[in-house]
């Protein structure tokens, strides 16, 4: 289990004497492969066998690494053991463009990469978002997602140390065992900020179902940040009316973008009493070139929530597949320049040479355009299904599958398939629901279906009810 008590001294011990650290998750077991530990075999042969830190208690389960590691260059060491050492006056004078830390991408698309992030990169985006967002010192931090995800250790952490506000962590299992203790924590510390993924929103909702009566008074909230994956309107916006009568502000819902490319957020949304958040509803027929705004009643739209504006020292834009620069209101692919843009992947030269262009651009893989100087993301260029010659977006399926009561939420994954000659894509929907009993099950998937043909204006060709631990998750619980 990850402690943050740990890893915050651990993490700015290998900064103070000049070693470059990457933050792992701990896997379940040392004793067998898994993911986790095939993840971390992978990352210390690539990074030429590190030493690997950790805690006594945890010693002697890192050390079967050597089961598939060479045993004589696995160098394990205790944060114990540390601590216990006299304290060093001398520090590594590091420079602004010098790597501070390795962050590894969450993976979402395939193998992590080692994203380079320097000095300058995570103190330039920590100044950009405290100063959009109008952050102060007397800010009560909240965060209990995972510090091996950009978003912890670069927004959650470094920032609030560049500010000098108040940190208060907890940990991952403690909110995901009961997500209600998140906002328990919020409600006993008074805590102005916090954030979590889109599906931690969506657990919540669920939750109050189960759980109606609450004590808490949320009027301390001034942001909560909903990032990290594509942001369903429903799910926000059901989160923010359950919560309006426990004094939660309208505007408290701030949704924003980043990527570990950049060190975390570099847009936010900037709430107003009118539009505490915006959604831009466009014509499903039109997903590239210019688009077409139209009403909520029309029966064939996305929903996209607006990200807001860009930080101070960072230039976005939207592009076409020649890099010419796009009109507001156009989908094309998306960009980034500016002050916290990684020098690049370690030890990666394709992946380099396909994202970080001659001129300074960072190609993010996203697909979305700019309204009214504002960022809009339709999704990821590779997670678009093509079917019929139109384009539909995983997150959009999975959200309307969510909707219905029997499913669990934040399990649902939509992915184009093809047949054995390649040439159309079919759609399979993998799903997970307590629902057990064929009877029961058989309404269950003409329920989904039905909810898919009538709200996406799909047939699935494939619905699959899968285990909870057979849909593969990042740290932050974003589906791979």
């Amino acid at each position: 289990m990850e402690l943050s008590c740990d890893i915050i001294p651990t993490f700015w011990g290998c900064l103070l004497g000049g070693f470059v650290p990457v933050i792992m998750e701990v896997p379940p077991t040392y004793r067998e492969s898994n993911k986790v530990v095939d993840k971390l075999c992978h990352i210390w042969q690539f990074l030429d066998s590190p030493v690997i830190l950790t805690t006594e208690a945890l010693k002697q389960e890192v050390e079967l690494l050597s089961q598939w590691l060479p045993a004589e260059r696995l160098k394990v060491g205790t944060i114990e053991a540390l601590k216990n050492n006299t304290a060093s006056k001398q520090y590594h004078h590091s420079q602004p463009n010098d790597v501070a830390f390795f962050n590894l991408t969450s993976g979402s698309t395939g193998i992590p990469k080692c994203v380079q992030l320097t000095h300058q990169n995570l103190i330039a985006r920590a100044r950009g978002a405290n100063q959009l967002n109008q952050h102060k010192r007397e800010d009560l931090i909240l965060n209990w997602l995972p510090f091996d995800h950009i978003g912890s250790i670069s927004d959650w952490h470094i920032r609030g140390v560049e500010l000098g506000c108040t940190l208060i962590y907890a940990q991952k299992e403690y909110i995901l065992g009961r997500i209600l203790n998140w906002l328990d924590l919020i409600h006993k510390y008074r805590i102005t900020h916090s954030w979590a993924p889109n599906f931690a929103y969506a657990i919540v909702n669920d939750s109050l179902k189960q759980e109606p009566e609450q004590n808490w008074n949320l009027s301390c909230v001034k942001f909560l940040l909903t990032a990290g994956e594509a942001v369903s309107s429903k799910a926000v916006e059901d989160f923010r009316e359950n919560l309006v009568a426990y004094g939660l502000k309208a505007t408290a819902i701030r949704p924003a973008f980043g990527m570990a490319e950049m060190g975390s957020g570099i847009t936010y949304y900037q709430p107003i009493k009118e539009a505490p958040l915006l959604f831009h509803r466009i014509d499903k027929s039109i997903l590239q070139g210019t688009i077409k705004r139209v009403e909520i009643d029309y029966p064939n739209h996305n929903t996209f929530t607006d990200l807001g504006s860009v930080i101070p020292g960072i230039t976005i834009r939207v592009v076409d597949d020649q890099n010419s620069v796009l009109r507001e209101d156009t989908i094309g692919r998306l960009q980034v320049k500016g002050d916290a843009v990684s020098p690049g992947y370690y030890n990666n030269l394709d992946a380099n040479d396909q994202s970080f262009l001659k001129d300074g651009w960072f190609d993010t893989g996203d697909l979305g355009f700019i309204a009214n100087r504002q960022l809009v993301v339709t999704g990821r260029a590779k997670e678009t299904i093509i079917i019929n010659g139109a384009n539909y977006y995983s997150h959009e399926i999975e959200a309307v599958v969510e909707e219905i009561a029997e499913i669990e939420v934040s399990y649902t994954a939509a992915c184009a398939v093809c047949n054995a000659d390649g040439t159309t894509e079919k759609l399979a929907i993998f799903f997970n629901s307590p629902i057990t009993e064929d009877k029961k099950l058989l309404e269950l998937l003409k329920k989904i279906r039905q909810t898919v043909v009538n709200k996406v204006g799909l047939n699935p060709d494939y619905l699959i009810l899968i285990a909870k631990e057979d849909i593969p998750k990042t740290v932050i619980g974003k589906i791979q």
